[in-house]
């Protein structure tokens, strides 16, 4: 595990790829290796490429209902990593790593709201990033902690709302990601009013956009519309 500090990036690729073969052969080894794994990114001075390649190979762990445990330690060390790297400068492929990995943990956890709670101050700056990528990652995962956290609610529902006139949006490689939490969005809001702004606001993002952009968004809207009694 501690070569994932060396200074050869070959070397800590293959670590990677290596660990995942063992632990995907053997999944008993799972929570041991996670433990050496935890023990080495939490260290003080361990650099950012480091924790890196550590969260990579984390992020390609096989998570199962039966392995609750397992989730559970992956969400407090990316919930650990995110509050370091938060107050620091982080890389923008860090900070994705770690989105996605918490994003990919959390349904497998048995309480994850209360780990959530202690960092949506930072999920939600991350969500107002100028990075349509990074805001798109911020707001799956704030999905999961409104769910959890009704006092969130509401706050979650204005990133989304904002991040619709977002330049970077018609074009996004993240575009189907953000409209599917759009979709979801929409098909849980109890608040009328608010399902109408939505419906508003992507019809206007369609002015200017690219028509594979409209027909997305129409079709997106046909069928919040069958569930929805605000659009019917």
């Amino acid at each position: 595990v501690n070569k994932f500090g060396d200074p050869e990036k070959k070397v800590s690729s293959r670590l990677t790829h290596l660990l995942g073969t063992l632990v995907h052969s053997h999944p008993a080894m799972k929570p041991v290796v996670l433990a050496e794994v935890q023990r080495f990114v939490l260290r003080p001075n361990v650099g950012e490429r480091a924790q890196y390649y550590a969260t990579i190979f984390m992020n390609q762990m096989v998570l199962t209902r039966k392995e609750q445990h397992v989730a559970q330690t992956l969400l407090l060390i990316y919930l650990s990593l995110f509050a370091t790297r938060s107050k620091e400068s982080m890389q923008g492929r860090m900070l994705s790593a770690l989105l996605s990995g918490i994003h990919r943990a959390v349904p497998f956890c048995e309480s994850p709201g209360e780990l959530l709670s202690k960092q949506l101050h930072s999920l939600f700056r991350c969500a107002h990033s100028e990075s349509f990528s990074t805001t798109v990652q911020a707001l799956m995962v704030l999905s999961h902690a409104a769910s959890f956290d009704e006092s969130s609610s509401h706050r979650f529902y204005n990133a989304v709302y904002e991040a619709m006139l977002h330049s970077e949006l018609p074009s996004s490689s993240k575009l189907a990601l953000y409209l599917n939490v759009v979709y979801k969005a929409m098909k849980a809001d109890t608040d009328a009013p608010r399902v109408k702004a939505f419906a508003k606001r992507l019809m206007q993002a369609c002015v200017n956009a690219p028509a594979s952009f409209a027909c997305a968004v129409l079709l997106l809207l046909s069928e919040v519309r069958r569930s929805s009694t605000p659009l019917q």
